[in-house]
């Protein structure tokens, strides 16, 4: 997606690569959020560079959301973002049917 932008924790992902490269049934599951229009600043070269916590503040204040939730919430489904949002390391993460996430492969 055009519109897609990585956030700043980006760095943290070495781990989930080697463990790709490592194994090929292996998937990394990126989390993906809308901000809701009106409800944030408007984007900047640094605001869109969030880190999780920040994320986490705007997902509790209600202006940030599962990535089309109110469309199609079993797009993202297999995100698990209540527990990506609470977690500190990677965990593992089950296909649902409707499932469309974003990975790394």
């Amino acid at each position: 997606d055009v519109d897609f932008v990585l956030g700043g924790s980006v760095g943290g992902l070495t781990s989930a690569v080697a463990e790709v490269e490592e194994d090929p049934r292996v998937a990394v599951l990126l989390p993906a959020f809308d901000v809701r229009a009106g409800q944030a600043p408007a984007p900047t070269a640094e605001s869109v560079r969030l880190t999780k916590a920040a994320l986490r503040e705007m997902w509790h204040a209600g202006t940030a959301e599962a990535f089309a939730a109110g469309q199609y919430p079993a797009g993202h489904a297999c995100d698990d973002t209540q527990t990506w949002l609470r977690s500190e390391t990677p965990f593992p993460a089950a296909f649902r049917f409707g499932c469309e996430p974003y990975v790394l492969l």
